[in-house]
């Protein structure tokens, strides 16, 4: 289950149990939801939840729940009956309607990558929200002089004193989003063709920072010293 809707205390398992999920992962399990009541049919059941990383069930009751409450099964039918002896009988029926959809799960989506079908990464921006300005940013204010309009020249010219033997420090790079990186080759070039940048094979780098500005354009911000 996961612990988006549940506003209870989770215990720590003694020793992890590894899950396999329908996905072919496993995953690693160390919380559990103790005395966690269930309701089917207004019949309150206790049960113990599992914490998993699930983006599609809040909660999955499998074998061990449905085994002592003698679950029937009718796949055809779309229910499931609970008939423990000496206890009511409780149905519970599912929709029988079935209504076309193009929205896919999670699982039957990472089934599909998994044997090559064809996925797209979609970015979606709300136009009628208001953009961040580059005064919003605190750390803008602290430094308004980093961060001007257009670049008037040269940065002024800085001596690092570096240790001997000193080695570049390396950090896997980032995944940038592809307007992002639309927008760093655009502003590079222009900062090629003005002469302010030229190319350079050093392995030292700098990170780069985008800004919005309130036209919704990015403001690309380099740290030179």
């Amino acid at each position: 289950m996961d612990s988006l809707y549940l506003d209870m205390p989770s215990e720590s398992f003694v020793s992890s149990v590894h899950v396999s999920m329908s996905v072919g992962d496993t995953i690693i399990v160390d919380r559990i939801y103790r005395s966690y009541v269930v309701t089917i049919g207004g019949l309150e059941i206790i049960v113990d939840l599992l914490l998993l990383s699930m983006v599609d069930f809040d909660v999955i009751l499998g074998m061990d729940w449905l085994s002592p409450y003698h679950a029937i099964l009718d796949c055809h039918a779309k229910t499931v009956m609970l008939a423990k002896p000496g206890s009511p009988r409780i149905e519970w029926r599912g929709s029988l309607d079935y209504v076309p959809s193009r929205v896919i799960s999670y699982l039957k989506a990472w089934r599909m990558v998994g044997k090559g079908f064809l996925s797209y990464l979609d970015f979606g921006r709300d136009v009628g929200a208001d953009s961040p300005t580059i005064n919003s940013v605190s750390v803008v204010q602290d430094f308004l002089n980093v961060f001007p309009t257009d670049l008037s020249g040269m940065p002024p010219d800085r001596d690092i004193d570096l240790v001997s033997g000193t080695q570049p420090i390396y950090i896997p790079p980032h995944c940038m989003e592809p307007t992002e990186l639309k927008e760093l080759k655009e502003q590079l070039q222009e900062l090629l063709d003005k002469g302010f940048i030229r190319p350079s094979v050093s392995p030292w780098g700098e990170s780069v920072l985008f800004v919005k500005n309130k036209d919704g354009t990015m403001h690309m911000c380099i740290n030179y010293r």
